[in-house]
């Protein structure tokens, strides 16, 4: 994945097994931390709350969800899942488009 696709909000999914995630399983970067972002993981166990794009400061043992940290030179690890809005069936953004004013903009 490259640098500047790596913003808070981007659903991703890992291309290897880490320890507890499976490949294939997809996230969401919830936390720029510089040097690095966290993945908060889409667990089928736990999955993540509805419209979830944003650390909201909760540790993980209170909130359940599992995170991991990937410095800038772990990003091929990654990949962005492509968008699709939820709405209007496009691809292109993810569900909560602006294009439409009943639904609303999530992590845009």
């Amino acid at each position: 994945m490259d640098i500047d696709k790596a913003k808070v909000g981007t659903r991703v999914r890992t291309l290897v097994l880490f320890s507890g995630v499976p490949r294939g399983t997809e996230g969401v970067i919830d936390e720029d931390y510089g040097s690095g972002v966290m993945v908060a993981w889409d667990e089928p166990d736990h999955p993540l709350p509805a419209g979830y794009c944003r650390h909201d400061g909760c540790p993980s043992f209170e909130s359940g969800i599992l995170r991991d940290g990937f410095g800038m030179d772990e990003l091929d690890y990654l990949e962005v899942v492509p968008e699709h809005c939820e709405y209007c069936g496009q691809d292109g953004h993810r569900g909560g488009c602006r294009a439409h004013e009943r639904h609303d903009a999530r992590c845009l």
